[in-house]
């Protein structure tokens, strides 16, 4: 953008200085200010305290490099973070550095398809070096001008006290580099505690620099241990907003088109420390004429396709991690905690949606037919193994013996008849022993 070489005396209004940034495609400073201005000599003096009030009074903002930009927009440069990918297959970024209380604006990522440098599809977690272009909506292009090396944590090490300041030592062994940690950045962690740190940008030079966004404890601490292999494996453990946003607003289940199975004394049976209930049980002898001696049971899990739907944030947070890990402190979930431990778990004297197949065996233990169906329960008690097998043996408690006759005693009859066609088959039976690691108040 050209400018006229003003008359002396006749220096640009602040209201023309923050115009010219505004339509500027690059980075601006002094130095570009001047030259489209003519501003010279003494009169750059003028110039420097527009640009400091302006600042002052949060017009502009400080941008990369002694440029400055108009305040809560971004630079026409800068590195930013892939967050998401929306339902258009479209990478979403946020920027790094954002110092506004204001929501950071949007950028959707480009790629230049015209380059003769291949750029590959930017994925969640890439860092990018953009150029962007502001929208009128207020959100922001990014052209992608080269991947980089993703160093936004976080990262989890063992902090280290040195002088007035501190050093973080990573756990992951393939990052050697020592992370320094300001004191007004180190949440007052002691030596030797476990820590998490988010990188902060802008050192270009000798060490990163990092700020602790968590205390853990001292190493050897059962949480510590944990966050320890769950860093170290590239375990996720925290859901983004979206998928955060679509747990949140999962509704209970009403029948619809489902089979009523509530009217059944459907039962969830799991070990003691079960954090979840994801199966539930039931079984009766068959009524039916043509099938003396036999047997209808019912196994139930819990009906998550219906809140996880193909191709939603939730589904693809699933596919990422597969499965739920467990360790002696904690659950890494596979999904968020309002479905894994509330709407897709079988509580009792709750209604749930669950997937079922209903089987009828004979006398011998032969399967003679079954049914899958989508259907809705509710559970009459949720049991553990001790329990149940207590019950049957003739020591109930308060909550299994108005179960027993009806419940639990035909669960293990219908048992009994499947184990003789099992054993028929003669299948290879282990026995092992099962180990289970238990802590005490200390965590150890």
């Amino acid at each position: 953008m050209k400018r006229k070489t003003p008359a002396p005396n006749q220096l640009p209004t602040k209201e023309e200085i923050r115009t010219f940034i505004e339509k500027s495609e690059g980075p601006v400073g002094k130095r570009e200010i001047a030259k489209a201005f003519g501003i010279k000599g003494s009169d750059r003096i003028y110039l420097k305290q527009i640009l400091k009030e302006l600042i002052e009074d949060g017009t502009l903002e400080k941008g990369h490099r002694r440029s400055v930009n108009p305040a809560g927009t971004l630079p026409s440069v800068l590195i930013a973070d892939v967050a998401r990918i929306d339902d258009n297959g479209e990478a979403i970024a946020k920027p790094v550095k954002w110092d506004s209380d204001a929501p950071a604006p949007i950028i959707y990522v480009q790629t230049d398809r015209k380059s003769r440098t291949k750029i590959k599809a930017p994925a969640v977690g890439d860092r990018l070096l953009l150029k962007t272009y502001r929208q009128p909506n207020g959100n922001y292009d990014g052209r992608v001008i080269r991947h980089l090396k993703a160093t936004s944590g976080p990262v989890l090490g063992v902090y280290t006290k040195t002088g007035a300041n501190g050093r973080i030592q990573p756990t992951d062994r393939k990052n050697k580099k020592e992370i320094i940690v300001l004191d007004e950045h180190s949440m007052n962690a002691q030596s030797g505690e476990v820590v998490v740190c988010e990188l902060l940008p802008g050192r270009q030079f000798g060490l990163p620099e990092g700020k602790i966004t968590e205390r853990l404890g001292p190493m050897g601490d059962s949480r510590s241990i944990s966050m320890v292999a769950i860093h170290t494996h590239g375990i996720p453990y925290e859901f983004n907003d979206d998928v955060v946003r679509e747990a949140l607003n999962a509704k209970p289940v009403t029948l619809g088109n489902r089979t009523d199975l509530r009217h059944l004394p459907i039962v969830t049976i799991d070990p003691a420390d079960a954090r979840d209930r994801d199966d539930a049980v039931w079984a009766a002898p068959d009524k039916s004429t043509d099938n003396p001696d036999g047997w209808q049971i019912i196994v139930a899990i819990a009906d998550v396709a219906h809140y996880v739907t193909t191709g939603s944030a939730l589904d693809r947070s699933a596919l990422e991690r597969g499965n739920s890990v467990y360790f002696p402190d904690r659950v890494v979930p596979m999904l968020p905690h309002e479905l894994s431990s509330d709407l897709c778990s079988l509580h009792e004297k709750v209604d749930r949606p669950v997937m079922a197949v209903r089987m009828t065996f004979d006398k011998h233990g032969n399967k003679v037919r079954h049914e899958f169906m989508r259907s809705l329960i509710n559970s009459v008690a949720s049991l553990t193994y001790e329990q149940a097998q207590s019950a049957h043996d003739g020591h109930p408690d308060t909550q299994t013996e108005p179960l027993k006759e009806s419940v639990i005693d035909p669960l293990f009859a219908a048992y009994a008849v499947l184990k003789k066609a099992r054993d028929k088959r003669e299948p290879l039976d282990l026995d092992l022993p099962e180990r289970k690691i238990e802590l005490n108040e200390d965590g150890l």
